[in-house]
């Protein structure tokens, strides 16, 4: 992470951002820590080869697999980017990355924190449909919205409060979902599968819907 220069290192950021975290245990090397649903292993096992380890990836039992990797050059890498120890209240919205890698900074931090619904309501012909993100952080959040206004020119979103502790913003109108599916996808190579696949199929409606009129504006 010294170097954000490809699309796996800016995803993982995302991913580490928003489903990992770093810290330190009795004296040793301070360590990162990625966990997600057993379903979504095949992430950890991108990342650790992404990074030349043969670390095992671990189960808890209770349908999550982890791996903590040990290495202060790594963690010294992240804090550059505002990663923090027991972040879940100051996550960080990195500002320093090269600008062709945001979309897969996004991508990670969606698959980490974000939800996509595709669910039909009685009586209705389209699906309900919206792209979610959660945080602890009120901040965190007001920086993404404003960044996709101003890079991906997407018509800004509130954020509310879920709970005490955490925020929550949603796209659900359809030009809004457009440009920010394709703006997440376009030419992307690394992605959490069952994500990408809600969000094709959100794509699809939202064309079907505006009469196959796909031209998007970045």
């Amino acid at each position: 992470f010294s170097v954000i220069n490809t699309q796996a290192k800016a995803y993982f950021l995302g991913l580490i951002i928003t489903d990992g975290c770093i810290y330190s245990k009795n004296g040793k090397a301070p360590r990162i820590s990625i966990s997600l649903h057993d379903n979504d292993s095949y992430l950890i096992k991108l990342f650790l080869k992404e990074i030349h380890s043969n670390k095992k990836v671990t189960n808890d039992g209770r349908g999550c697999s982890e791996v903590a990797i040990g290495s202060h050059k790594m963690v010294s890498d992240l804090r550059k980017y505002g990663l923090l120890e027991r972040k879940s209240l100051c996550a960080v919205f990195p500002s320093n990355l090269p600008i062709d890698y945001y979309p897969s900074l996004l991508r990670g931090i969606i698959d980490g924190d974000g939800s996509i619904s595709f669910y039909a309501r009685k009586g209705r012909k389209c699906h309900t449909k919206a792209i979610r993100l959660c945080s602890g952080n009120e901040k965190f959040l007001l920086d993404i919205v404003g960044f996709l206004h101003r890079v991906v020119d997407i018509d800004p979103v509130n954020v509310y409060r879920d709970k005490e502790n955490l925020w929550s913003i949603a796209y659900r109108k359809t030009a809004s979902l457009l440009k920010l599916i394709d703006y997440l996808y376009s030419d992307a190579e690394i992605y959490m599968k069952r994500k990408k696949e809600l969000c094709d199929l959100v794509y699809a409606e939202c064309v079907q819907y505006t009469d196959g009129n796909t031209e998007i504006t970045k």
